[in-house]
């Protein structure tokens, strides 16, 4: 088994939080002629989570999908040796699904708020399931009348 990115969830924890917090301390606004305010920000995003980590994305995709989960007792020493209770901690997956829903939040507000070109917004929140396809479904019958063949003829035809 390979190294493990982090020593323990608590820091993966504190470098995801310090990771959103330089995204937002990049936002910007400025005010344009019309009196609209043009607003530059770093969104963030699991790549970008994953180049502030010094990790591989597909790294913490193993992460993010459990592969190097704690056991109980392993848990228990870390929040022993951070001084925190056992509910303080959460699992490696636990802290990615989290950064996963600020990432999901984040981007979607700023689509919401116009905040980013739209086709950049739409390809970002296409990975959590979003789309502008619209799905219907409707059904038709089709009755054919045949003039001047019998049913003995029509059933040769469809086989």
């Amino acid at each position: 088994m390979s190294q493990k990115a982090f020593r323990d969830p608590v820091e993966l924890a504190e470098r995801v939080e310090q990771y959103f917090a330089e995204c937002e301390a990049s936002r910007t606004e400025r005010e344009l002629k019309s009196g609209d305010i043009r607003v530059r920000q770093t969104l963030p995003s699991f790549v970008g989570l994953a180049n502030h980590l010094g990790v591989a994305k597909s790294t913490l995709q193993l992460y993010a999908d459990g592969k190097y989960e704690l056991t109980a007792e392993q848990l228990q020493e870390i929040a022993d040796k951070h001084g925190i209770g056992l509910e303080d901690i959460q699992n490696y997956s636990a802290v990615l699904a989290r950064a996963r829903d600020q990432i999901e939040q984040t981007v979607l507000t700023a689509a919401i708020n116009g905040d980013t070109d739209s086709r950049i917004a739409l390809a970002m929140l296409a990975k959590f399931g979003y789309s502008t396809k619209v799905e219907t479904e409707s059904k038709a019958t089709l009755t054919v009348q045949w003039e001047g063949a019998d049913m003995a003829e029509v059933s040769k035809w469809g086989k």
